[in-house]
């Protein structure tokens, strides 16, 4: 007796930088749980380094964690998972390890210099009389004060 199953999961994550939201994504069941983990840094927001997948059944029900006890080459296709199948991704949020972004120095440019420079968004929508240089953009800007008023 032989098992045919796809190729590809699709499952829903939860969790990461955006808790409270789910998302479906469609992965190989070749890819090695390291891959994996690789991949949903960057979808999920959450750090490789520390980053736990806890499985639940379609039904809600937490059924087991996705460990890298063999050093992550286990595949993800030798788990008991299936389609519709939620994995809650958790572990250190990236934007909290990199510290307080309010308080990074950022770089500051006098508007004289910036028009001055010839490549810049700026110089681009003026030449290319785009959004606020666009002179229809602002007749119609024009009328709607006009409207309020």
């Amino acid at each position: 007796m032989e098992v045919l199953t796809d190729s590809v999961l699709r499952l829903n994550f939860t969790g990461g930088a955006n808790s409270s939201f789910m998302n479906e994504h469609r992965f190989s069941k070749s890819l090695t749980i390291n891959q994996l983990k690789n991949k949903l840094e960057m979808i999920m927001g959450v750090s490789i380094s520390g980053m736990k997948l806890q499985v639940f059944s379609a039904e809600d029900q937490p059924l087991f964690y996705i460990t890298d006890d063999e050093g992550g080459d286990r595949l993800l296709g030798s788990y008991q998972i299936d389609d519709g199948m939620r994995v809650n991704v958790t572990g250190p949020n990236l934007m909290t390890s990199l510290g307080n972004l309010a308080e990074v120095e950022k770089y500051e440019m006098k508007d004289d210099i910036y028009n001055k420079k010839r490549d810049s968004v700026r110089s681009f929508l003026k030449k290319n009389c785009k959004g606020k240089y666009d002179p229809e953009f602002q007749k119609k800007q024009k009328e709607l004060e006009a409207q309020k008023n």
